[in-house]
């Protein structure tokens, strides 16, 4: 055990002593104890200038969920004329306690290292911009198709004039003349710190979808292979009202576009 520990000492010894000192004082990107650029930042974007004080590109950090407990960072690039915009990935796998420190690791030890101990490597924004970047393309166009998606079911919920009945715990269905209500099925919510995951019932409790945010996000309906894909942030809390809960909205109208829930003809 302690040969085991001995040697873990060594490579965290090692580790330390070759990593280099990335750090900033009024303004200025310090790598090892010496000065290569600028940098500022304004509402979340930043912007790195040449010692002299001339811009040569902004950046900003943008964060998406993969699940709930997952995400992934990307950057979107843009030259201060405005003339080029890209987004990239740009990881360097090192986590940092601000978004300010976390840039300067990535642009130094991710793929694209634009800032070095010997001052800034221009050519890695002519790399960045020439990059192939279609799987961060084909991923942030999912996840706009995704918004698409669940902005559509909500409509088809709030089209259907399915209503929640405050008297009958988490259920939902529909208004019948003046006061009857009719139950259509149940929802279960599960949304403390750990998990949030959501289940539809139909009227006799059996299972019709379950949406799990700390496996994948994806609302799987029963005895089905279609899934759909529905950001964590649309969870609210298990007190919230049914009302103001826009997950419940788009899979109720996911399941009705699947022909899951039917409304009966109203007399």
């Amino acid at each position: 055990m302690k040969k085991i520990i001995t040697f873990y000492l060594i490579i965290l010894c090692c580790n330390l002593t070759f990593a280099q000192d990335i750090r900033t004082k009024k303004n200025k990107i310090i790598i090892d104890k010496k000065e290569i650029a600028l940098i500022d930042s304004k509402k979340r974007v930043y912007t790195i200038s040449d010692l002299q004080g001339t811009p040569i590109l902004n950046l900003q950090s943008v964060k998406i969920e993969l699940t709930a407990t997952n995400t992934f960072s990307y950057y979107t690039i843009t030259l201060p004329d405005g003339t080029k915009t890209k987004n990239i990935s740009n990881n360097g796998n090192i986590n940092a306690f601000t978004p300010e420190k976390k840039l300067l690791l990535d642009f130094t030890n991710g793929p694209y290292k634009l800032l070095t101990p010997t001052g800034l490597n221009l050519n890695a924004i002519t790399l960045m911009f020439e990059s192939d970047q279609s799987a961060l393309d084909k991923l942030l166009d999912d996840r706009m198709q995704c918004k698409k998606s669940v902005d559509k079911h909500i409509k088809i919920f709030e089209d259907s004039k399915l209503t929640f009945d405050s008297s009958i715990t988490n259920s939902f269905g529909y208004k019948k003349g003046f006061d009857d209500y009719v139950i259509l099925g149940y929802i279960q919510r599960k949304t403390d710190d750990s998990q949030k995951k959501y289940t539809i019932k139909d009227k006799k409790s059996n299972v019709l979808a379950v949406w799990n945010a700390k496996e994948d996000n994806m609302l799987r309906i029963e005895g089905s292979s279609d899934t759909d894909y529905i950001h964590h942030s649309n969870a609210t809390t298990d007190n919230k009202e049914l009302e103001d809960d826009n997950l419940v909205k788009a899979m109720i109208g996911y399941l009705i576009e699947k022909g899951k829930i039917i409304m009966p003809k109203q007399q």
